[in-house]
């Protein structure tokens, strides 16, 4: 097989989106599925990479890179989406573009303002081409090789995935990449259901909190409490169209789109099929 650059895993179920992103466009990314859904065989031409389990989503991609990490390491950067996720073949493939242009080792796409949301700093803002920022969601992260393998070992240490987004920028901090987590706003993706509304994790509300009391005694120093971490969220700097903006004025800048994304999104009608 002859491989692209990038990877995108995703988990696919019944009623994936994964086929609108191999459309409109051409992509620099190879495709590998997981399906964890009645009917794995309808997918059996989309993907350069099918696999079946049953599964949540975090666990599985660890026994999945650990099955095939010879594979996953020849990529030079892996998308992990949901598969909710709306987005076309170009902007996952300007994502990777972008990804790499500004050396990060972990970000994602930004919202689009008729996504369905639990974190407004990760709506679009549409003045910037990148934000730096210390947190990335557990939805739809990109990682470069080298922080992938230096966090897919927590993969497993959350069935429901709560907590890994708090987790990973504190393990990235302490191995020196911290400064190289984003959002790219250049690229915004439609987060098509509401949060929580995946089919695997209907009812496992109290999974997922034992899941963050898990990784607070396991990391004790990294404080994963969903209270404290939400209001600590921040937006360190980041790339104009017309420059970098940093300090300051980034974070005073930052305060001020967040409060406008929060508005338009209210007023934007979520997305519906």
């Amino acid at each position: 097989m002859t491989r692209r650059r990038f990877l995108v895993m995703a988990r696919a179920g019944n009623t994936s989106l994964h086929r609108k992103w191999l459309q409109g466009g051409e992509r620099n990314f190879d495709l590998y599925l997981s399906c964890y859904g009645d009917r794995p065989q309808e997918y059996a031409g989309d993907a350069e990479v099918l696999r079946e389990m049953k599964s949540t989503k975090w666990p599985a991609w660890n026994h999945h890179i650990l099955e095939e990490s010879e594979l996953v390491a020849s990529y030079a950067a892996v998308w992990f989406p949901d598969d909710d996720l709306l987005i076309d073949a170009a902007g996952i493939s300007k994502m990777f573009d972008l990804f790499m242009a500004f050396d990060l080792a972990l970000a994602q796409p930004a919202l689009s303002h008729d996504s369905h949301f639990s974190h407004p700093i990760l709506l679009r803002d549409a003045s910037y081409v990148l934000r730096y920022t210390n947190f990335v969601e557990v939805m739809g992260p990109v990682f470069s090789r080298e922080a992938l393998f230096h966090l897919h070992p927590t993969f497993a240490q959350s069935r429901t995935g709560w907590g890994l987004d708090y987790l990973w920028p504190y393990l990235l901090a302490e191995g020196g990449m911290g400064a190289k987590i984003g959002v790219i706003d250049a690229v915004s993706m439609t987060h098509t259901r509401p949060v929580g509304g995946g089919d695997i994790y209907q009812g496992q509300v109290g999974a997922g909190a034992a899941d963050l009391a898990r990784l607070a005694e396991l990391y004790p120093a990294a404080r994963i409490d969903s209270r404290y971490q939400s209001q600590n969220l921040r937006i360190n700097g980041g790339i104009k169209s017309s420059g970098p903006r940093s300090g300051f004025l980034a974070r005073i800048h930052a305060r001020y789109a967040v409060f406008l994304a929060k508005r338009a999104s209210r007023r934007t009608p979520k997305f519906r099929p």
